[in-house]
C-alpha cells in the first residue's frame, strides 16, 4: 500500500514571550538553539523531512517581520513543493490552520494535513513518526486527530487531554482540559487517563473545512478572502496585512477542536518539552560537571 500522503505545516510564530529576555518578539525561541544541533525550527524541520516513507510537502507559515531567518531555514531542506507563508501580524492558531486548510485544498487536494510548531524538544525522530502514523488511519476516516504525552509529573503549564477508550492504537478524547492548578494536575497525574496536549494536530483537509463552516464561519469568511488575496514571489507567500487583520483571532483549540465531536488521540511514544520557561531549558540542556547549563560564550567562576 502507497503510504499516505502527508501535507505538513509548521507554525513560527509567536511573539517571544517565553524565556525573555532570551526570547523577545524580534527573535524567538524557535530561532534560538536551546538545547543544541542547531536552531529549535532547523530541528523540527529536519524532523518533518525524516520521515521513513511517503511524500511530505512542508510549508511553514511565519511572521513576515521573520521572512529572511525563515527563507534561510527552509533553504536547508526540499520542501516538496511546499515553502513559506507569512503572516503580516499574528491572529493566533485558529487563523493559521485555516490559511493550511486553504492551501492544502486548492494546491493538493483533500489530503491529511499535520500541524506542528516549531518550538518543542522532541526525543527522536523514528519515534515521532512511528507516533504520527498511528493517526493517519483516524485522520482518513474524518476524524480530527490529536497527539497526547503522558505525563511524568504534576505540570501546572500544560493543557491536558482526558482519554477515554482504545481502539486501534488511538484513544477517544472525552474532553480538553485548561492548565490546571497543582491540587489539579496532582490528580490528574494520579487518575491516569489524563495526558499532556502536544499542540500537534492531524486531519482530513475536507473535515476541517466542515468544521469551520460549522463552528467558527466569521473565521473561515475572513480567513477564505486573505487567502486568495495573497500575493507570492520566489520567497514565499506573503498574507494582506489589511485583510488578514480582519480574521478573528482565537486558538485552534477554542475555536475548533473542543467544540467538534469524535476526536481521537494517539498517545506519544517519544518524550517531548515545549521549553516554555527557564526550568524546562534546564531539564533538557546538557550541564557540566558543576550542574551548571551554559548556553554561549560564558565563563563560570566558582559556579
Amino acid at each position: 500500500m502507497t503510504p499516505a500522503r502527508i501535507v505538513c505545516f509548521i507554525m513560527s510564530g509567536g511573539v517571544g514571550s517565553r524565556l525573555w529576555p532570551l526570547s523577545r518578539e524580534d527573535n524567538p525561541k524557535q530561532f534560538h538553539a536551546l538545547s543544541g544541533q542547531g536552531s529549535m525550527l532547523a530541528k523540527t524541520l529536519k524532523r518533518i523531512k525524516a520521515r521513513p516513507a511517503g511524500e511530505t510537502p512542508v510549508f511553514l507559515i511565519g511572521s513576515e517581520r521573520h521572512a529572511e531567518r525563515i527563507r534561510d531555514e527552509l533553504a536547508q531542506i526540499d520542501t516538496a513543493g511546499g515553502g513559506a507563508i507569512f503572516e503580516p501580524s499574528g491572529r493566533n492558531t485558529a487563523a493559521a490552520v485555516a490559511i493550511a486548510t486553504l492551501t492544502t485544498l486548492d494546491r493538493l487536494g483533500d489530503e491529511l494535513v499535520l500541524v506542528a510548531p516549531s518550538d518543542a524538544e522532541i526525543s527522536t525522530d523514528s519515534q515521532f513518526w512511528a507516533t504520527i502514523e498511528q493517526g493517519i488511519s483516524p485522520a482518513r476516516a474524518g476524524r480530527m486527530v490529536v497527539f497526547g504525552i503522558r505525563p511524568t509529573q504534576p505540570e501546572t503549564g500544560y493543557g491536558y487531554i482526558e482519554a477515554a477508550g482504545l481502539s486501534g492504537g488511538v484513544f477517544d478524547v472525552r474532553r480538553f482540559v485548561e492548565k490546571p492548578d497543582r491540587a489539579k494536575a496532582e490528580e490528574y497525574l494520579a487518575a491516569g487517563t489524563f495526558y499532556w496536549n502536544a499542540g500537534i494536530f492531524m486531519f482530513r483537509a475536507s473535515a476541517m473545512k466542515a468544521a469551520f463552516e460549522q463552528h467558527q464561519p466569521e473565521i473561515w469568511a475572513a480567513a477564505r478572502a486573505a487567502f486568495d488575496a495573497m500575493s507570492s514571489d520566489v520567497s514565499g507567500d506573503y498574507l494582506p496585512a489589511d485583510l488578514y487583520a480582519e480574521v478573528p483571532s482565537n486558538s485552534i483549540d477554542y475555536a475548533i477542536m473542543e467544540r467538534v465531536d469524535n476526536i481521537a488521540m494517539a498517545p506519544a511514544s517519544f518524550r517531548w518539552n515545549d521549553l516554555g520557561s527557564w526550568q524546562s531549558l534546564l531539564e533538557v540542556s546538557p550541564s557540566d560537571a558543576n550542574g551548571n547549563v551554559i548556553l554561549g560564550d560564558v565563563v563560570a567562576i566558582d559556579c
